[in-house]
């Protein structure tokens, strides 16, 4: 694991007030093992939860780290230089300028403004440096801080599937979000 200390000293690709976005390293796997291995933060990511070991988690993270549609984002504390979390961006689609964008905070870390501040952050990117048309996004119908996340950052309900995830015994809708171009720039203007 990469101390607070070092933390601090990696660099700051995106940078708020509370945090500061930084490249995912295969050093990040410690923090990255135990969050995989949480069945309450993993529930609110959806059917994937499962015991996973070191070795299992890894291998998981490097592939994801390999992938060119993916960009993994470790979420840094500007004070303390704890690892708090990761965003992701995947699903990138040059062609049709589309992609898709997921976090995932610490339970230290809940109703803290991070999440807030990381999407506003994650947004920006996706469409002023990436250029993208579009950004979309999805949750599970039981996950009701990632539905009013998405609603806080402008994202559109674009639809349900219904009952398509089974987690912890029980069936939840897939909930899609969506922004386009036009709708992040009506929302958050073009200035940084």
């Amino acid at each position: 694991m990469i101390p607070n200390e070092d933390n601090l000293k990696r660099p700051r690709f995106l940078e708020g007030k509370k945090v500061f976005l930084t490249p995912m390293f295969m050093e990040d796997v410690d923090r990255f093992y135990l969050w995989q291995n949480d069945r309450e933060l993993l529930f609110v990511g959806g059917p994937s939860v499962r015991p996973m070991t070191m070795e299992q988690t890894k291998e998981r993270l490097k592939k994801s780290l390999s992938e060119k549609d993916n960009q993994h984002h470790a979420i840094i504390d500007c004070k303390s230089g704890e690892f708090v979390g990761f965003a992701v961006i995947f699903s990138i689609d040059e062609s049709s300028r589309v992609c898709e964008w997921g976090l995932l905070l610490d339970s230290s870390v809940h109703r803290q403004g991070i999440a807030t501040e990381v999407g506003e952050m994650v947004l920006r990117y996706i469409f002023v440096d990436m250029g993208m048309q579009k950004v979309k996004s999805s949750t599970h119908s039981g996950n009701e801080g990632s539905i009013r996340l998405q609603e806080k950052l402008g994202m559109v309900h674009e639809g349900n599937g219904r009952r398509e995830l089974y987690i912890r015994s029980e069936y939840y809708d897939d909930v899609r979000y969506g922004m386009l171009r036009e709708e992040f720039f009506d929302k958050y203007g073009e200035g940084n």
